[in-house]
Parts: structure tokens; sequence; C-alpha cells
């Protein structure tokens, strides 16, 4: 674990000591503000495609803007340091931000730079990672890998084999379908969501820098389904609805218990 020797405006010591988070937290960050530049770099390649978000050119000034968003919208959403955005206020959000999120390390809590994309800011990449609509429909014979942003009004997906590393989101549904396996390791958002796999449904953090595990998300600002024939299995993942949420599995239904956030009513859980 280091210590934040990197500039405190380019590292999160910005972000809460304009919060006036209590210094105690300090020593809880995953690594200094170099290390959490390359965290947040690799979380934006992972979910447009590309290294910089819109004019951006330099990491030190994208990380230092990020982090002004999110002080800036946690005053605006009343967002807690230390906990995930909900599907209300990644839907609110009106600029692209970074936001410290709590999550498991070796046995300790951390606090870990997220970035979040806001919507608008999702239909504006112009570039070959994007896939973008009023309403997206995408079929695949066999497998289908997504690694960009795919976006629109209803987003349909349906494959034999289904893998999400970038982001896919929708204003309205967002139904995936996956004859045999559909994992999940980046983010998906919707209105209404629906995730359906004949076979296993994963949803687990992806693999950053030194082995770090970025979490995924699954979240709903309406109804949110997850069906598996057989196994369903959430590690490394939040999964967040502001309506109801049924997890639905054939056989084995593994999930840790920080994996359901902000879920209301209580969500319904049926597996033998």
């Amino acid at each position: 674990m280091t210590r934040a020797k990197f500039i405190t405006r380019s590292s999160s010591d910005f972000l809460l000591d304009k919060l006036g988070v209590d210094p105690e937290w300090t020593q809880t960050r995953l690594g200094d503000g170099f290390y959490e530049q390359r965290l947040v770099l690799d979380q934006i390649t992972q979910l447009t495609g590309r290294r910089y978000l819109g004019n951006y050119a330099d990491g030190v000034a994208q990380y230092r803007a990020l982090l002004e968003s999110g002080v800036a919208a946690a005053g605006q959403l009343q967002l807690s340091m230390g906990v995930g955005l909900t599907a209300a206020q990644a839907a609110a959000l009106t600029q692209d931000i970074v936001w410290m999120v709590e999550q498991d390390y070796q046995g300790q809590k951390v606090l870990v730079p997220v970035v979040y994309l806001a919507s608008n800011s999702l239909q504006l990449r112009g570039n070959g990672a994007l896939i973008a609509g009023g309403n997206v429909e995408l079929n695949a014979t066999n497998s289908m890998s997504n690694q960009g942003v795919i976006a629109g009004a209803d987003v349909s997906i349906t494959a034999g084999n289904l893998l999400n590393q970038g982001r896919i989101s929708g204003t309205g549904a967002v139904s995936l379908e996956a004859r045999n396996d559909l994992l999940n390791q980046g983010q998906i958002q919707g209105r209404d969501v629906a995730l359906v796999a004949g076979n296993n449904l994963v949803s687990e953090a992806t693999k950053a820098i030194n082995g770090v595990g970025i979490l995924s998300g699954i979240t709903a600002s309406n109804t949110l389904q997850l069906v598996a024939g057989n196994d369903m299995t959430l590690t490394g993942t939040r999964v967040q609805a502001d309506g109801s949420a049924a997890l639905i599995a054939g056989n084995n239904l593994s999930l840790t218990p920080s994996a359901l956030r902000n879920c209301q009513p209580p969500v319904k859980l049926i597996h033998p």
C-alpha cells in the first residue's frame, strides 16, 4: 500500500479535502495519485475504447477534471463517500466524474476511484468503440463480445455466448440474452434491465492493474430481472434497482452480501 505522494490537486486528496472527509480515510486508499490515475485510465479505456475523454490528451488534467466534477456531483446528488452511485444518481449525472468507492482488497477495505460516465456524454462518443442509436438491436449466431460502448434508447442483444467488458446503456429497456453463458465484467445500465442466460450468468470484477479488480455493475432505475438456466454468480459486482428486482437460477445462486445495493423493495431470490 503506497502513501499519497502525488500532487494533492491531482489525486483523491483533492476530492477528500474539498468534501471535508475525516483524515482517517486517507489511510485506506489503494494507492497514490499516480496509481489512481492508472486505474482511472484503465477504466476509461474499458468503457470507451480510448484513454481520454473529450478533448483531453493528458492524464493529470483529465483526472483533476473528473475529481472536480465529482465534488460538484456530491453536492447536487447527495453522494456518500465510499458508496457507489445508485441507478438514479448515475442517470442524473450531467458530467463524467470520478467517485471514491469502498472495495475489498486482500482482506482490507480500501477506497478506489471509480469512473461514472454521464448518459449525455456517452451519446457523444464518435469512435469505432461506440454503437449508438435510437433503438439498438444486435443478434449473433455464436458469441458476441463488447469492450466499448453500446448506448441507445431501448437496447436488445441476443447471442450464443455474451461477454460484456465495456458499457451497455439504455434510457429505456435493456435486454441481454445468451443462449448459453452470459458474463459481465463491465457496466450495464437502463430503466428496465433483463439479463437471461440459458446456462450460467456471471457478473464479476474485471482484472485491472496489478490484479486489482474493478467492480462491475448492473443498475436499473426501475425493474431488474436476472435469470440463469443453471448457475448465477454475482461477485465483485454491484447490482442496483430502484424498483422491483428478481434473481432466478435453475441451480446454484451465489452472491456476496455487498452485491445487492439499494434495491427497493427487497430482492426476490428464486433457486432450488
